[in-house]
């Protein structure tokens, strides 16, 4: 099984999932959640083959519908990781307040994030494998903006017209690179239309560049 690793720092666990498994309970009505914890791999280290033999053996046996990693995981070569939760961090206003920073996409209410800084980007930054995080919340707000390395980006809104909206509905696409240096985000809506595609940290760079 391809498994894809995505780091979310809400739950402070990183999500396996089976890039070709939808998450849905079997014909016998049962969902299967298999935790590993404490993996402490060292890249190139054979003393950690007993730790991967064991995570294969059990992926293998168990045919988990979700697997969940929580923390300590791996040690010199570090895994790019990708957040994602509802409520925008405060310093999605710190960005777009910036003159610096590029925005793509598109702003049409303030950021609603917690008055307290939790601190929660400042970790973030200090793992030093964050890319990008990605929320939502802000019903009239699309936008990417490149801030500190790390990409702060909403996703679309993909309601009806039950609650405030004022853009039409769709959802955020993520696409990430093998050799992990660079991903690919865009909004697809309504009979496939794509907008604000963007290589990050790419586009952002060269944007930044021409403004200076």
């Amino acid at each position: 099984m391809r498994y894809l690793c995505f780091a979310l720092f809400l739950f402070c666990s990183i999500f396996c999932i089976d890039a070709q498994h939808v998450l849905k309970f079997n014909s016998e009505g049962k969902f299967k959640i298999v935790q590993f914890t404490d993996v402490h791999n060292i890249y190139g280290d054979s003393r950690s083959q007993v730790a991967l033999q064991r995570l294969k053996e059990i992926l293998v046996v168990e045919k988990p519908d979700l697997v969940i990693i929580t923390g300590d995981l791996i040690y010199g070569k570090p895994v790019q990781s990708y957040s994602f939760f509802h409520i925008p961090l405060p310093e999605y206003s710190y960005a777009i307040e910036n003159q610096k920073s590029v925005m793509i996409g598109t702003r049409m209410e303030p950021v609603c994030s917690s008055e307290l800084n939790s601190g929660m980007f400042a970790s973030m930054k200090e793992m030093s494998d964050m890319r990008g995080v990605f929320v939502g919340h802000d019903h009239d707000n699309d936008y990417a903006v490149y801030w500190n390395n790390i990409l702060l980006a909403y996703g679309r809104y993909s309601g009806g017209n039950t609650v405030y909206n004022h853009l039409s509905n769709g959802a955020r696409v993520i696409e990430l690179n093998e050799d992990g240096r660079t991903f690919t985000t865009w909004i697809t809506l309504a009979e496939v239309k794509v907008i604000n595609k963007v290589v990050c940290p790419d586009d952002f760079v060269k944007e930044k560049n021409k403004n200076m």
